[in-house]
């Protein structure tokens, strides 16, 4: 388990699993900004059966409160299949715990647990160019911004342009050099 100060990242638990489900079916749940797909209840519950919805195609983990309430999850999967540059994904489900930098100590603890075990050189966040809560947690994450991909991603019925944001190992190590 990753500890936070006000958030907790672990493995999705069983008991867990149909309450993540309902919350990724759930277009409002979900926002604005998320490719939406209805997720079989079936194909996740025999993926977890399988791996625990932990593979190098993609690792989920639960974004826990302090009394162990789900609140959100967080992913890594390859953002690229020539190399070992990872995607982050996340979301907090639950209204009343957005907007008080959960996601951003999400990602800061992921960051940190994926430089420190794993041999990866870069992490990135593509969001749709119009939301700004995903490029703030990105800024104060410090994640670098490379530019807009051009009609990326499929959202409600249109294709948009993402913004491309990332971190590099150097980036991490030069922010924790300054600070001392």
């Amino acid at each position: 388990m990753l500890i936070g100060h006000t958030i907790n990242i672990r493995h999705l638990q069983p008991r867990e699993l149909d309450a993540w489900i309902a919350a990724k079916n759930d277009v409002a749940t979900m926002g604005d900004f998320t490719t939406f797909q209805i997720t079989s209840p079936v194909i996740v519950h025999n993926e977890f059966a399988q791996n625990g919805l932990a593979s190098d195609a993609m690792e989920t983990f639960a974004i826990v409160g302090k009394f162990d309430q789900l609140i959100g999850t967080i992913c890594h999967f390859p953002a690229t299949g020539y190399a070992s540059a990872r995607e982050l994904g996340f979301s907090i489900f639950v209204n009343e715990f957005r907007n008080q930098g959960i996601a951003t100590e999400a990602v800061t603890l992921l960051v940190k647990y994926l430089f420190d075990n794993k041999p990866i050189n870069r992490l990135q966040i593509v969001m749709p160019v119009a939301h700004l809560a995903c490029e703030k947690i990105a800024l104060k994450c410090g994640f670098v911004k490379e530019g807009v991909a051009r009609g990326l991603l499929f959202i409600r019925g249109e294709y948009c342009d993402c913004n491309v944001y990332a971190l590099l190992r150097n980036d991490v190590n030069n922010l924790q050099n300054n600070k001392n």
